[in-house]
């Protein structure tokens, strides 16, 4: 059977869909809509690949999911895993590509009887209105990954014209990798967009050497209208009139900004998005939009990491010199290139940023992202004041996102309020307990407060997750020392000292001998 026929039997089979009718005048309840979404939506595993997709269409005892086609480019085997927990295996040879666009399907055999999405009129879609996601996360994406995620946000743009791969839904929804395949549901629960990308824009801070992140995210994440799919499944005579060309609208610049900024070409992304804002002036995200390209277009090779570990060492250095035990762990002055370019960066070129953070948030006072934005920003200057202020504001409508979280405890910590950055590591250690990095910080702002005790824990989960590194061992050490505990404190002096020795660190290790032995020797 060729390709062509097989999307043609595809076409005749659109009478099987349930197509809405015209909306009705009062949408259903978020738990209505999420029932519907929680029924419809798949998990997709591969042996290489994780994503979701949503039950489409019915032959007998075939169902079609519809899916983002990245989630099973790699082709292979997948399972389908239904909202009853059954995992079915695809039928073998059933994935096929829509033409031009990030859309595909597969096929299961089940005879149970499962609720299939009914299509909404995505073309009457406007910025603004509520849209539900649900998904899959993967596994290295959150500490949720595999489990079932439902997600309410805003339309931000629904473009007329689609940029590569179909994309023209943008929404504001919190996503995460995993997702993508998943349905974007308006608020009769229809379905209007298959979700295929999250918002890339995740501005990364990394303190130490552990892998927990800040991600600073705009809330712009892409979907492919439902009329796409429609459209391309659909089969149509062939026509040699050529399409009417209409005046981009709003929308349209907003999507070619995202589309720029996807590829880091941060000039013209700034322009569309100033496009968007003449043509609309009330457009809140295009002013995010525009303020969060000019801030990446400040940062050498947008190397958010480098920046990021340069500013925690810069002032976590800064804040442990005063302590006889703690400054040798840190060293003074240590080199910042990166972020003395950003500072000086955004002081010769300062644009609009600011006043395009403060309009969003002026245009829309529960605009979280936006909060977000400026929390990160002045963190970055060094406005630690402004940094908690401004993330307090963002937990205030979102209290359990832990990218404020972070912003917020290291805000804290860097201002030298150490006690009430340990309440905000403790919430985030409880979601993330393998973060070296919040054990770590944790520890410092203990141990900064004199409370040896309080610091403990800290520096025995460190010792757990990474036994090779001598300092937690160290520190766990000094802190039975400090409070005179020298039976308890040596075990950990000596591993540290060993720890020192195998890594060729000389001088560390004779430091630590000469404490063990005037300890020995009391």
């Amino acid at each position: 059977m060729g390709r062509w026929h097989s999307w043609s039997l595809v076409g005749m089979a659109i009478a099987t869909l349930h197509i809405a009718q015209p909306f009705p005048s009062q949408a259903v309840s978020v738990t209505e809509v999420a029932r519907i979404a929680k029924k419809i939506t798949v998990l997709i595993e591969g042996a290489n690949s994780h994503g979701s997709g949503i039950l489409l269409q019915r032959h007998g005892n075939t169902y079609v999911i519809l899916t983002a086609y990245h989630v099973v480019e790699k082709g292979g085997q997948y399972t389908v895993k239904t909202v009853d927990g059954q995992r079915h295996a695809m039928r073998p040879r059933s994935i096929r590509r829509l033409p031009s666009v990030d859309l595909a399907t597969l096929e299961i055999e089940s005879n149970r009887d499962y609720t299939l999405a009914t299509l909404g009129n995505s073309g009457e879609a406007v910025e603004g209105m509520p849209v539900f996601v649900a998904g899959f996360p993967a596994q290295e994406a959150s500490v949720l990954g595999g489990i079932y995620q439902f997600t309410e946000g805003r339309l931000t743009a629904n473009a007329s014209r689609p940029i590569q791969d179909g994309y023209a839904l943008v929404y504001s929804n919190p996503t995460l990798p995993g997702m993508s395949g998943g349905p974007v549901l308006d608020e009769n629960g229809r379905l209007i967009g298959i979700h295929g990308s999250a918002d890339i824009a995740s501005t990364l801070v990394q303190e130490g050497n552990g892998s927990s992140t800040v991600f600073v995210k705009r809330g712009f994440n892409l979907g492919i209208p439902i009329h796409t799919y429609l459209s391309l499944a659909t089969p149509s005579r062939p026509t040699t009139a050529l399409p009417a060309v209409t005046p981009m609208k709003a929308a349209d610049y907003f999507l070619a900004a995202e589309a720029s900024f996807q590829r880091q070409n941060f000039a013209p992304a700034i322009e569309n998005y100033s496009q968007a804002i003449a043509l609309n002036p009330n457009y809140s995200e295009a002013y995010l939009g525009r303020a969060v390209a000019q801030i990446f277009a400040l940062v050498p090779n947008q190397d958010f990491n480098q920046l990021g570990e340069e500013l925690g060492t810069k002032y976590l250095s800064r804040l442990t010199q005063g302590n006889p035990i703690l400054k040798d762990a840190f060293p003074p002055n240590p080199p910042t290139p990166l972020l003395e370019t950003f500072m000086r960066n955004m002081a010769e070129r300062p644009g609009t940023i600011q006043p395009d953070i403060a309009k969003a948030i002026a245009l829309n006072p529960q605009y979280t992202e936006a909060y977000g934005v400026s929390s990160f920003l002045n963190l970055l200057l060094g406005n630690f004041g402004n940094a908690i202020a401004e993330s307090e504001r963002a937990l205030a409508l979102r209290p359990n996102n832990s990218d404020l979280q972070m912003i917020q405890a290291l805000a804290l910590f860097l201002s030298g309020d150490f006690r009430r950055s340990i309440a905000v590591f403790d919430r985030l250690i409880a979601a993330n307990p393998k973060s070296t990095d919040y054990h770590l910080l944790r520890g410092v702002a203990a141990f900064m407060m004199g409370d040896y005790a309080l610091s403990r824990p800290s520096w025995t989960t460190l010792t757990q997750l990474t036994p090779r590194d001598p300092m937690p061992f160290a520190l766990r050490g000094v802190t039975y020392l400090l409070e005179e505990n020298f039976k308890a404190s040596l075990p950990d002096l000596r591993q540290a000292a060993e720890l020192y020795r195998q890594q060729g660190n000389t001088q560390s290790y004779n430091q630590m001998m000469q404490v063990i032995h005037q300890i020995e020797n009391r």
